[in-house]
């Protein structure tokens, strides 16, 4: 998915279709792209209700019933699909995630490359969205070679890009 084109648009179709539905469970591979065991998401969001769904720049976010946010990330794309009760056979590939509603529905989510599922409260998830926004993005014009050398080394630089 097209972050630019296809996120508002997701997050439309999200809002008239999950809000208001409680998890009943969940499924996650073992994926660097949790940012806490699975258990803890188990955890935190088993019996939650989802009460807002959002955007902040290229993150998708689900404000829960506890307070805590499931936010995800669309750095080079996701495959979201809603599914209605044994929908879910039908997909044809292995989700990374897969959360089910009380109401037999659900979604399940497949990472392309470099995706975050975050499970976090609001102060946490903002500091993390605006340090990634720090970083330098490959499409603007002074990503180097330097640059990408100085980023395997460890080294930080100030992005200079705004949206």
């Amino acid at each position: 998915m097209n972050e630019q084109i296809g996120l508002p648009k997701l997050v439309e179709q999200m809002r008239t279709t999950i809000i208001g539905k409680t998890i009943s469970s969940l499924i996650m591979s073992k994926h660097k792209a949790f940012n806490m065991p699975n258990a803890t998401y188990e955890e935190k969001l088993t019996g939650q209700t989802i009460t807002q769904i959002s955007q902040n720049r290229n993150w998708l976010l689900m404000e829960l019933s506890n307070g805590y946010y499931l936010a995800l990330s669309f750095n080079l794309g996701s495959d979201v699909h809603y599914f209605e009760n044994s929908d879910i056979k039908k997909q044809k590939y292995k989700p990374n995630f897969t959360l089910y509603f009380a109401d037999g529905s659900g979604f399940t989510i497949r990472f392309w490359w470099f995706e975050e599922l975050v499970l976090s409260n609001l102060a946490d998830l903002m500091a993390r969205i605006e340090m990634q926004e720090e970083r330098q993005s490959t499409l603007d014009s002074s990503f180097s070679l330097e640059y990408f050398k100085d980023m395997l080394r460890g080294k930080k630089h100030k992005s200079n890009h705004s949206y």
